[in-house]
């Protein structure tokens, strides 16, 4: 979902069915430099002169963790440049919900609206 001014992407995901303290991971691929904050909440992916913000803007217990692309086989494609943002969780028994915001390194932050996926359009 494109945020005001078209500046700012969210990534919202609703994972619903998962049972009770199951594992959930939410994962995206990337082939850029990355350094996470301190408390993990939030990414600074650069490529070449361009800065992009990830804040993970959901799940107050959870943070990112940056993990290798190689696939586990070694017949397959081995990703190489490639890593993965990763979001790893557990299971509620309820609709999980996880909201990713991308934000251009000159964009300012918008206030932050949090909207069920059936209010989008």
């Amino acid at each position: 979902m494109m945020m005001p001014e078209r500046k700012v992407v969210l990534v919202q995901d609703e994972i619903r069915g998962v049972p009770v303290g199951k594992s959930v991971r939410w994962n995206s691929m990337i082939q850029v430099d990355a350094a996470l904050s301190d408390d993990r909440r939030s990414a600074t992916l650069k490529y070449k002169d361009k800065t992009m913000h990830v804040r993970l803007a959901s799940l107050a217990d959870a943070h990112f963790t940056l993990m290798s692309a190689a696939p586990p086989k070694d017949n397959e494609n081995p990703n190489e440049g490639w890593q993965r943002l990763v979001i790893d969780t557990e299971s509620t028994g309820k609709a999980l919900l996880i909201q990713v915001l991308y934000v251009p390194g000159t964009a300012d932050e918008p206030e932050w609206v949090d909207s069920d996926l059936s209010q989008w359009r």
